[in-house]
């Protein structure tokens, strides 16, 4: 528990240190003043351009506008409130911003004539203003503009992307800042749909805005892209996260396990080990096809169809000291069988930033071929809860899901020889994600627990740091280093390993894989460890049936 404490913190300290002294700062939507239909929402759009420029300092922490739409809410004012300067030091106080950015747009036909300006919330005095005539097909060079000279006035250096906008001063399609400003405008009503219908088309029409991404990324769907495995009696998602659902999603996940190259492995059975005086696998994997719904504002469900199949053995090298089951001599134990079942899951968000789920499963365990010991056959059950916490406009997203499954396994203790009966672990699984670049880069740190509570006691460990970079849209690149340590029968073990994976989307479908090199303990063997690798593959498909 002290190295899941320590590398949690180091987690935390690492974050701090990247930020720094910050500036807080919130960039209100511009006020607009034109007859032109389709500029009714810009000052939504270049607000946030604005925005986007400035969050690229390490110097500057930008108050997200669903905090700023949150205030406003609990105060019973709206945007258009924000004119007056006292309402803007009142909501800049209670948002804890420094500062407020400010302004108008006034369209004068071929032109646009934006005057912006950023008060001090502490003494609500002008602190910057500044004003241009451009093209509204120039709004790249508008938002850098701006955030170079906000940055230039408070200090803080200019990064080198936003100085590139402008001097390039590039002309781009004006439709495509008029689709993203009216995006926004949906996101602001919580009309889901049309908000991603109109930031798609402001992709198709400027592939590498920003702003769209970051609002597109905001609307995907949960995902369970840092798990490396499918236990068998585990949901493919955390429970608590269907609260956070904002459209129904049909998946499968899956995932195998084998041996990595390079071990020694019983020259007649390929799949076994060799550990110490004993030979021993971890083989099988699962197959889980599911839908999940949003069903209101906070409730989210979602069911399952499992298939299992596991082969876990473990034998002497010397047959001739073979393990005893009621005093009769076994050359080896193995569970191998086969599961066939389902579960139901729910999560309820009792808050706007908290959720909480609970999982049901049952299935059929049917006795695969085996030589010598088996597990028994008949209807078993699992369940489980889980929590979701995210915070910092959902940069931060923690989670934590724990299962419990009444379904025995047989294990050798080798102390006695003895063949015995025991029960499968308590799982818990934690997970903690940080947003640290504009969605477009995140760090993770995975932890994974079994907790024996039967007659062998003790404890396996995994916690996996990953970080995963979206250099495009489709794209999503993983890699981690993974601690492992388990403590049974008297033995301190401790592995290392990796983890490495990629997603790509593909319209309304989202594959992801991951492989992980794993030492972990050997299921039926108390106090020796194997190596593993396991293969996880997922598909997604959002059929945009239900939405909330």
């Amino acid at each position: 528990m002290k190295i899941r404490i320590s590398l949690v913190c180091l987690f935390f300290l690492s974050i701090v240190a990247l930020h720094g002294e910050q500036i807080i700062i919130t960039v209100n939507d511009f006020v607009v003043e034109s007859r032109n239909p389709s500029y009714e929402f810009i000052g939504k759009g270049i607000s946030r351009l604005v925005a986007s420029e400035l969050r690229k300092s390490n110097r500057i922490k930008l108050v997200e506008r669903e905090s700023l739409q949150k205030v406003l809410k609990e105060q019973e004012l709206s945007l258009s409130d924000l004119s007056n300067q006292e309402t803007q030091v009142r909501v800049g106080m209670l948002l804890s911003a420094e500062y407020i950015v400010i302004g108008e747009i006034i369209d004068m036909a071929s032109v646009i004539l934006l005057s912006l300006r950023m008060v001090d919330v502490e003494t609500g005095e002008i602190v910057w203003q500044d004003e241009l005539q451009e093209k509204l097909n120039t709004y790249d060079y508008i938002g850098a503009y701006f955030a170079s000279s906000i940055l230039q006035i408070l200090g803080a250096d200019t990064e080198e992307a936003t100085l590139v906008k402008i001097e390039k001063k590039e002309e781009k399609n004006e439709e495509a800042i008029v689709k993203i400003s009216e995006g926004i405008d949906a996101y602001d009503r919580g009309d889901k749909e049309k908000a991603k219908r109109e930031l798609k088309q402001a992709r198709s029409l400027d592939p590498v805005n920003e702003v769209a991404r970051e609002f597109l990324s905001k609307l995907e769907s949960v995902s369970p892209k840092f798990r490396v495995e499918t236990e068998l009696y585990s949901s493919s998602y955390n429970p608590a996260s269907l609260g956070f659902l904002e459209k129904d999603v049909l998946f499968t996940w899956g995932s195998a396990v084998f041996n990595p190259p390079n071990v020694t492995v019983h020259p007649d059975r390929s799949e076994d080990q060799l550990t110490g005086d004993y030979w021993a696998s971890n083989n099988g994997g699962s197959q889980k096809i599911g839908y999940a719904l949003p069903l209101g504002k906070r409730l989210g469900l979602a069911a399952e169809f499992t298939l299992g199949w596991y082969r876990w053995l473990a034998a002497p090298v010397d047959e001739l000291d073979p393990f005893f089951l009621d005093g009769t001599p076994a050359s080896e134990v193995k569970d191998s069988f086969k599961n066939t079942g389902g579960s139901f899951s729910l999560g309820y968000r009792i808050l706007d930033n908290l959720s909480l789920g609970t999982t049901f499963m049952a299935w059929n365990t049917a006795k695969g071929p085996g030589t010598s010991v088996t597990v028994d056959s008949g209807i078993y059950w699992a369940a489980g809860g889980g929590i979701m916490l995210k915070a910092m406009e959902d940069a931060l997203a923690f989670d934590l899901y724990a299962m419990y499954t009444n379904q025995g396994m047989y294990y050798a203790d080798t102390a006695s020889m003895k063949i015995l009966n025991g029960a499968m672990p308590l799982l818990a699984e934690a997970s903690l994600t940080y947003e640290l670049v504009n969605r477009i880069l995140f760090l993770g740190l995975k932890s994974i627990g079994r907790f024996y509570i039967d007659e062998r006691g003790g404890h396996a460990l995994r916690v996996i740091p990953v970080a995963e970079y979206r250099p495009l849209d489709f794209l999503s690149l993983r890699a981690g280093y993974e601690y492992s340590h388990f403590n049974q029968a008297g033995e301190f073990v401790i592995g290392h390993g990796f983890l490495a994976g990629i997603s790509v989307k593909v319209g309304r479908f989202d594959f992801s894989a991951n492989l992980t090199y794993s030492q972990i303990p050997a299921r039926l063997l108390p106090g020796y460890s194997i190596k593993n690798l396991t293969g996880l593959f997922g598909l997604t498909f959002t059929p945009e049936l239900l939405s909330r």
